[in-house]
């Protein structure tokens, strides 16, 4: 019998990425707490995969016989995170720092088998370039879609969208999850997402 999956996070948007896969699976969020901070020496590719392995590992110890995936994402404009703004004001902020200008979108991810204790992390990123907004639409946006709990302030596949002049890389990696990624991953531990189709 295949181990289950369990998704360490309570995203909406992750848990539509496994529904439009059909994946079966549950979801347990982390507990772990999350300071978006480098470390010394820390890559930003090392810090979303730092992130997403203490949420994984954070259910991994709770649980036994089950695959875990952890992840989490934030954006990157010259230099400085933009994780999730919690509030409306600081959503506004964001974007009007990311109106015009292209950043880095970075999702780290991470697997643990906790029945063979093996895990892997990896990272997927992509550059986002954003069109010229006014005040206005800036507002507007942030009034209409839940901003305040998304990475860098937008949805890319929601109303996001159409702020959006042109992504280059894993667009996946600005939803929060990438199927191609999570399927390399589960490989590696001798699993696939073909074994959990509903």
């Amino acid at each position: 019998m295949s181990p289950e999956i369990i998704l360490a996070s309570c995203s909406p948007v992750r848990r539509e990425v496994l529904n439009k896969l059909r994946i079966s699976y549950i979801v347990r969020p982390s507990e772990f707490e999350e300071k978006t901070v480098v470390e010394s020496d820390e890559s930003f590719e090392d810090l979303a995969k730092r992130l997403a392995l203490g949420k994984a590992r954070n259910i991994a110890s709770k649980v036994q016989n089950a695959i875990i995936i952890g992840a989490d994402s934030f954006a990157v404009l010259e230099g400085k995170i933009m994780g999730k703004p919690h509030t409306k004001e600081r959503a506004i902020e964001y974007l009007s720092r990311l109106n015009g200008k292209t950043h880095e979108f970075y999702t780290g991810m991470a697997v643990i088998d906790t029945e063979r204790q093996r895990e892997v992390a990896d990272c997927t990123t992509a550059r986002v370039r954003f069109k010229t907004l006014s005040q206005n639409e800036i507002e507007q946006y942030v009034r209409v879609e839940d901003a305040v709990t998304a990475g860098g302030a937008y949805r890319i596949q929601g109303l996001g969208a159409v702020l959006i002049e042109k992504v280059e890389g894993d667009y996946y990696a600005v939803v929060g999850l990438s199927p191609s990624v999570l399927q390399e991953m589960l490989k590696s531990l001798g699993h696939s997402l073909f074994d959990y189709i509903e």
